[in-house]
């Protein structure tokens, strides 16, 4: 891989040749996470946190330049201050789903380490994402929901058409179950990969269909009342016991522990395909025990990994660059 950025966060005119297997060292505010940044915005078109292009350009500079050469494709992404310019091998991009058709890119950090303490949507959230990754034309489903979603809302609020309201009813159910039904599939197949991973652990899941609620009975009542749609997956979750113990009731530390083994099990259903993983400042939220097991999972990860930390970590065959 080999990555150019110019203008891009803290750095002017920087290359990094980065082999299969790096890590990153550097002090804090050093441009570490700007780094991964950079390489992840060429590889998915926007940030992880979607951060405004304005935010992303150095100061006093109107536009930012990346460039990332990697599994034979050429990746040039040109921001200003409004939009951004995407080409592939100097072929311009309308849309940024190509990438996800050439790379499976996985961002992992503090926020994805406490995964089975968190709200449903990121739960949800982290299940669509390796939808996607299997097949990035299942985003058109995602995008037709929204749409009927938003139709039928303006339905309630403004008529009382009963057999309209029959008819995106049929279309929201079907949509919402095909879904449901992919995130449970793909659940599935990421516990199995944990099961891989944790062989010492007992881990049970339980995956709630927004259709099966309690909400979805009492339908019209609701609809009625609120003006808004229900009919929709928006409610699906997720729960996971260790040991016959629900993760709400795990330690910090073990949380950490189950939830980047989630992620890892995530990135191995992909271990045939361009994949690129960062791992961002690991050593800063884990202790010495988890860090030590995250460490040995990682030497075995396929493709490009690329991991950053405020100090040496023992990781064998992994070249450093220092910031």
């Amino acid at each position: 891989m080999i990555l150019e950025i110019h203008h891009f966060r803290n750095f002017e005119h920087n290359t990094f040749n980065l082999s299969k297997k790096n890590l990153i060292i550097g002090e804090n505010a050093s441009g570490k996470t700007n780094l991964l940044e950079a390489i992840y915005l060429t590889l998915r078109g926007k940030t992880k946190n979607n951060i405004p292009n304005q935010n992303l350009i150095q100061f006093s500079r109107e536009s930012a330049l990346i460039r990332n050469t990697v599994y034979g494709k050429r990746i040039e992404i040109m921001m200003n201050n409004k939009n951004k310019i995407l080409k592939i091998n100097d072929k311009k991009l309308n849309s940024s789903i190509k990438l996800w058709q050439y790379f499976k890119v996985f961002y992992i950090n503090l926020f994805d380490s406490l995964l089975l303490s968190q709200e449903p949507k990121n739960k949800r959230k982290f299940l669509d994402e390796i939808i996607i990754n299997i097949n990035p034309e299942k985003i058109k489903l995602y995008k037709d929901l929204k749409i009927l979603n938003t139709q039928k809302n303006y339905v309630l609020k403004n008529k009382t058409d009963k057999e309209l309201i029959k008819s995106y009813d049929i279309k929201l159910t079907q949509l919402s179950q095909e879904i449901s039904n992919l995130r449970e599939e793909v659940l599935n197949n990421v516990i199995l990969n944990t099961k891989k991973l944790l062989k010492e652990e007992s881990i049970q899941i339980k995956f709630y269909k927004s259709l099966e609620s309690k909400e979805i009975k009492n339908k019209e009542i609701i609809e009625a009342k609120t003006k808004r749609n229900i009919i929709n997956p928006s409610r699906d979750n997720f729960s996971v016991k260790i040991r016959n113990i629900d993760s709400s009731f795990l330690s910090t530390g073990e949380i950490k522990k189950f939830s980047l083994a989630l992620h890892l099990a995530k990135i191995s259903i992909f271990k045939e395909h361009n994949c690129v993983s960062l791992f961002d400042e690991i050593n800063s939220f884990l202790d010495k025990a988890n860090l030590d097991i995250l460490l040995k999972w990682l030497q075995k990860i396929d493709g490009y990994v690329i991991v950053t930390s405020t100090s040496e970590l023992d990781l064998e065959n992994f070249d450093k660059i220092f910031l």
